[in-house]
């Protein structure tokens, strides 16, 4: 084999395997959310452009080159793929954490003398909640999402039911307490990473609006319960801690994205398949969805260029003869005959010459 060959080979055993380990990436992440449509886009196209390499008779250096950068924008796929997966993760694992602000505020606050039933719920909460942490120690989040027993919104909505018997069981006052710490844990994590994305304040002077108002409620419930009234004591601090896990929510979705928005800016500028300034801003706003976007272009239309630049090349050195061109050509007759069509159609090609057989 010469060794053109053997790097043709060689480019297409790499296309392979990252095709197989973004299909493989594609099935993790849509264990966790649909994946973005772009992904399955740019997995047909490369999956088509490896056949038609594949269906080569013989290698020119112009082919190798196209099954290089074919291999080169499989891994850009894989790539982005894992990146989108992390961010997904990134999202449960905090949504795992604020349960478990929750259910150590529960646990702070006294158990009723009389109920010793909302004891044993919060107890059997709390170890739902820590096998769901076994798993995340385990990177099993698929299991986490979509485990039969329970999930991370079921757990929410048992909370939310322990928490409804608490405030008709417990004194306000030691309700009051409970939630304190809960909403104290939650505002030292936003506080963070509010710290962390100083560089995005257009996107955060919201959410930094809305922790003042936690802030003042939180104050304001200790108010309430100096003045004997403990209902609106007890409805502030739980308007304060939902507003805490909201932020949150919301800080940690703003965190993932920027770290994915960088990731994929860093994917395409490394290989040098977009101009670093034309994806800075992109990546400053954390816009996921357009780099994305961007990605699957640059592996279409990367794809399409140099199919039409190939068929171009082989016409010029054939002088223009489709038949004699064909044959040097990895491309079944329709296909070639359907790039020349559309090369006639976009004007590259001035004119078309037909020779009968005689």
């Amino acid at each position: 084999m010469s060794n053109l060959s053997s790097q043709f080979e060689s480019s297409l055993d790499g296309i392979r395997d990252e095709l197989e380990r973004a299909r493989n990436r594609y099935e993790e992440l849509n264990a966790l959310e649909q994946p973005p449509e772009v992904f399955v886009q740019a997995i047909h196209e490369l999956e088509d452009q490896l056949e038609s390499l594949e269906r080569a008779t013989s290698v020119n250096q112009s082919q190798l080159e196209v099954a290089q950068e074919t291999r080169e924008r499989a891994e850009l796929l894989s790539d982005a793929l894992l990146a989108t997966q992390t961010r997904q993760e990134t999202l449960i694992r905090q949504q795992l954490h604020r349960l478990g602000w929750w259910i150590s505020a529960l646990e702070d606050t006294p158990t009723p003398m009389d109920s010793g039933k909302i004891a044993e719920e919060v107890s059997m909460i709390a170890r739902q909640y820590q096998i769901l942490c076994t798993l995340l120690e385990k990177d099993e989040y698929a299991q986490i999402v979509s485990n039969s027993r329970f999930t991370p919104p079921e757990i929410e909505q048992s909370l939310r039911k322990v928490d409804a018997k608490l405030q008709e069981a417990l004194l306000a006052a030691e309700y009051v307490d409970g939630y304190e710490s809960g909403v104290d844990t939650a505002l030292e994590r936003i506080h963070t990473v509010l710290q962390d994305l100083s560089s995005e304040s257009e996107r955060v002077t919201t959410y930094q609006e809305a922790l003042r108002a936690v802030k003042d409620q939180r104050v304001h419930s200790e108010e309430l319960l100096e003045a004997d009234d403990g209902s609106a004591a007890v409805a502030t601090i739980r308007e304060a801690f939902e507003g805490a896990l909201m932020i949150d929510t919301e800080l940690t979705r703003i965190e993932a994205d920027t770290e994915l928005a960088r990731a994929l800016g860093a994917f395409l500028t490394s290989h040098d398949f977009e101009a670093e300034e034309e994806i800075e801003e992109e990546v400053v706003s954390g816009d996921t969805d357009d780099l994305l976007a961007r990605i699957t272009s640059v592996i279409g239309a990367e794809v399409d260029s140099t199919i039409s630049t190939r068929v171009r090349r082989l016409l010029e050195e054939t002088d223009g003869s489709v038949a004699s061109a064909v044959k040097r050509s990895e491309m079944d007759k329709q296909a070639f005959l359907e790039e020349i069509s559309r090369l006639y159609t976009d004007g590259v090609i001035a004119d078309i010459t037909v020779e009968f057989e005689t």
